[in-house]
């Protein structure tokens, strides 16, 4: 089932209009292949199997890379569900980085909640880091004391790689 998705992605992706048929002539999508793209998404966000809900992360980042005039707040529910719920600190990385690429400001206040009020300290910092990549170097003061995130990303950015 995985290799079947991320073919598909990459006949998607590719843009080739011998592999897509239906798709234009410059190497857009039409409505049609958008609606099922959508549709997908939809679907395999809130599937029980996590390399599949993984993947359809992987995808909206790729779609917001190679054709960015697609709406994709569609997806902005149940990736928000996803960075919330998700017993998977990968996945719910991966679910702030998708939020981050999609850019609406729901998603914004979504990653700044889970920078400072997550129980992995490896999921707050990675949505530390893109929360402050996001534009905004402090983060605002949290309504408990001593948050420890609160005051790191104060006093530095994101560490050098």
């Amino acid at each position: 089932m995985n290799a079947i998705i991320t073919a598909l992605a990459f006949v998607l992706l590719t843009g080739d209009p011998v592999a897509t048929p239906q798709g234009t002539a410059d190497g857009g999508l039409t409505p049609q292949q958008i609606t099922a793209i959508q549709q997908n998404i939809r679907h395999n966000l809130g599937h029980r199997i996590t390399n599949i809900r993984a993947n359809s992360l992987q995808l909206l980042i790729d779609l917001r890379k190679s054709h960015p005039e697609i709406d994709l707040s569609f997806a902005q529910l149940p990736v928000m569900r996803i960075l919330k719920q998700d017993d998977s600190e990968g996945l719910r990385i991966l679910a702030a980085v998708a939020l981050y690429h999609i850019g609406d400001r729901r998603g914004r206040y979504a990653v700044q909640r889970r920078a400072l009020y997550d129980d992995s300290p490896r999921v707050a910092q990675q949505c530390t880091r893109l929360f402050y990549y996001w534009g905004n170097r402090i983060l605002p003061s949290s309504s408990y004391a001593g948050s420890q995130n609160d005051s790191k990303i104060a006093e530095s950015g994101p560490r050098e790689q």
